[in-house]
């Protein structure tokens, strides 16, 4: 463990928009800057290695929007020894190749360094590497963002919703004193334009699919028994535009999803990342003095399943009656119009996937919990979609399959709904 002092400044006078900075740690900790807030602060990382040529490396990681066309600098003051710092675009810190893309420095012993750059916009990775054969002792360094005249520019993306501190919680993991006043199948609605949420009793799910199940994936086992201890309720229905409009004009949200000419108001909102739909989560949540979360896997498939254990909540098949699949319209159409499962809940197959929190093991669900609580919340390259699309054919949308995407990826047939502690 390498200790990793933080102090993060920006100095602008005429500087409007905001950057933010999150630490890819298991935490998922954010701190956010603006002109007139610096942030300071401690934290410990861990210390995950890349390996270029012989020499194997330690590194620090971090995250940062930028509004095209500003120019930042990123100093850090280095307190022990030889330090690399690099800033571009990727996936990860591991595999950020430095090229003519990517902003890079060196330096070495106690020395300050800036490294000035020029935002295409949108999302860079900071990454700083310290070689391991040179390391007797944990390093210590300051890192600064402060605003800069110039610098290398780098390439432009799309800005991702920042998120806010998020603790790794679900609706049926964190129950109130209040939950015993709820019933069964009652709908509880916390404002005009939010979500009707509809409560789900306690209970037990046997998650994933028999290994008869036709279409099934190696990732849908091994089968393990999931509780539910409290009740927890869930959206009647996939978020809709409507209600993600409420978020951007609440300022929760950063962005207005294209419809692809669909149309907008009781279709489900579309063309969202993970990332925004922990920051609507986030935002209900602030917005209504409720508890509001994404869902994890488990509690998706306990709705979904509505306590059943076919492969679809409508039995042994499933047809163009029951859910909006197999491409009959070529889009999503607005939410609540095919018939509830037993819980009240609908669209649950097809219509738009919907993300929850999990990331994603292609191994299936080895050491998965078996509380309702979501899996693997740290460092993820893919969360989980479930429920399948308008576009999806039978098989794709039962109530086992899933889906591992970027959390960072958009589609026009992904979505999501949410759930509310009681």
């Amino acid at each position: 463990m390498s200790r990793l002092l933080i102090r993060f400044a920006v100095r602008s006078s005429g500087l409007a928009a905001a950057a933010s900075i999150l630490a890819a740690t298991p935490s998922w900790a954010q701190i956010q800057i603006t002109p007139d807030q610096p942030v300071s602060g401690v934290v410990e990382t861990s210390d995950p290695v890349a390996q270029l040529g012989e020499y194997s490396f330690s590194h620090d990681c971090y995250m940062i929007d930028l509004p095209e066309g500003s120019s930042w600098a990123v100093e850090v003051t280095n307190r022990d020894q030889y330090l690399n710092l690099s800033i571009g675009r990727g996936e990860s810190c591991v595999t950020l190749q430095v090229d003519a893309s990517v902003a890079s420095k060196i330096f070495a012993g106690r020395a300050r360094a800036a490294l000035e750059v020029t935002s295409g916009g949108g999302r860079y990775l900071v990454r700083i590497l310290r070689p391991n054969p040179f390391i007797t002792k944990s390093v210590e360094y300051s890192v600064a963002l402060r605003a800069a005249t110039g610098g290398k520019r780098l390439p432009g993306g799309e800005i991702v919703q920042a998120l806010a501190q998020i603790a790794p919680a679900t609706a049926s993991t964190t129950p109130t004193a209040n939950a015993g006043s709820y019933a069964d199948g009652q709908v509880v609605q916390d404002c005009p334009t939010c979500p009707q949420m509809v409560v789900l009793p306690a209970g037990t799910l046997s998650m994933g699919s028999l290994a008869t199940e036709e279409a099934r994936g190696r990732d849908e086992g091994p089968r393990h028994a999931v509780t539910f201890a409290a009740a927890f309720a869930v959206g009647r229905t996939e978020v809709t535009f409507d209600q993600w409009d409420g978020c951007v004009a609440g300022g929760g949200c950063q962005r207005r999803p294209a419809d692809q000419g669909w149309g907008q108001g009781a279709r489900p909102v579309i063309d969202v990342t993970w990332n925004d739909a922990m920051a609507y989560a986030v935002w209900l949540s602030k917005a209504t003095g409720q508890a509001y979360h994404l869902l994890s896997e488990s509690e998706w498939e306990y709705a979904a399943r509505a306590g059943t254990d076919t492969p679809w909540n409508t039995g042994e098949a499933i047809v163009t009656d029951d859910a909006n699949l197999l491409g009959q319209f070529g889009k999503t159409v607005p939410v609540g119009g095919y018939p509830p499962n037993a819980f009240g809940l609908h669209d649950l197959h097809g219509n738009a996937a919907e993300w929850v929190q999990d990331c994603y093991e292609d191994t299936g669900y080895f050491g998965a919990p078996t509380d309702g609580a979501a899996a693997g919340l740290a460092g993820c390259p893919r969360r989980v979609q479930r429920g399948g699309s308008f576009a999806d054919e039978p098989g794709r949308v039962r109530s086992a399959a899933r889906k591992g995407v970027a959390p960072t990826q958009r589609s026009p047939e992904a979505g999501f709904r949410v759930a509310r502690s009681l």
